[in-house]
């Protein structure tokens, strides 16, 4: 799918209009608000390998292990999402190819989402 759309200049920049949008965003700005530039591409970089179904066990652990003390609820979590998925569909992805992305990127939920 990486080729599809371009390859890893299509997923950067996608990545950076994502992540600008979830930073002015009223009930996901709070989770982003004190991460350098730096670590936000590093976390574009894994975000499209999770979007694409490429996420490893180690990676797995590794979004328990980031999100712990976030206390990420499942409304935010669906929002987060919901805006990753937006700018994907401005950016010309499928309707289909969203669906797998939907479905990859939700499969994380209980490693992001605190427990209840």
């Amino acid at each position: 799918m990486i080729s599809d759309y371009g390859g890893t200049e299509f997923w950067q920049n996608v990545a950076t209009k994502f992540y600008k949008r979830v930073t002015k965003h009223d009930r996901l700005r709070v989770y982003f608000a004190q991460i350098d530039p730096d670590k936000m591409q590093a976390m574009a970089s894994d975000l499209w390998q999770i979007s694409l179904g490429e996420c490893g066990a180690t990676t797995a652990q590794g979004l328990v292990s980031v999100h712990e003390d976030m206390n990420v609820t499942p409304d935010a979590f669906r929002k987060f999402v919901g805006c990753y998925l937006a700018v994907l569909r401005e950016e010309g992805v499928s309707e289909q190819d969203l669906a797998t992305i939907e479905v990859n990127l939700s499969r994380h939920l209980p490693a992001v989402v605190r427990p209840e």
